[in-house]
């Protein structure tokens, strides 16, 4: 079952019209919470070669109160998978960078696919804390395949 504020699709924004980067809102609490700042790599609607393997960075600041440690990640919830190969970003002091405090912002990076097909292509993620509590800003990642290329896959 679902309540609110704790489904990973509250506040989705449909494919038909991604939210502009001024137009997100932060969705959590005082202790947990996130807002999108922006895309550093592959801004919305990029055109994709088939079968690449390419790297989506989006810049996310930490607006509420606690550490994000481990335990906290940033969790795939929905949008073309398995076209898109995603995973989940976990959260770990071996990562360089990685701990977030209050008002920081971080640079996080997916390695994902590029489909085989031509078509348009979405992925969403939204940050977890270590109880499972999901919270901010959902973010996305929109690309298009038009070609077709022969052995992909």
């Amino acid at each position: 079952f679902l309540t609110p504020n704790t489904t990973p699709l509250a506040g989705f924004t449909p494919l038909a019209s991604p939210a502009a980067p001024g137009a997100t809102v932060s969705l959590g609490d005082a202790c947990n919470n996130s807002a999108f700042e922006g895309d550093v790599t592959i801004p919305d609607g990029s055109v994709i070669e088939p079968g690449v393997n390419f790297q989506k960075v989006w810049t996310l600041r930490n607006t509420g109160t606690c550490l994000w440690d481990d335990g906290y990640s940033l969790v795939y919830i929905g949008g073309s998978k398995p076209d898109l190969d995603p995973y989940t970003y976990n959260f770990s002091k071996t990562k360089d960078n990685d701990f977030v405090a209050a008002g920081e912002a971080i640079n996080i990076a997916i390695d994902l696919t590029s489909p085989c097909d031509p078509g348009k292509y979405e992925g969403h993620w939204r940050m977890r804390n270590d109880k499972g509590y999901y919270f901010g800003t959902i973010i996305s990642v929109y690309i298009e395949v038009k070609t077709k290329r022969k052995n992909c896959g």
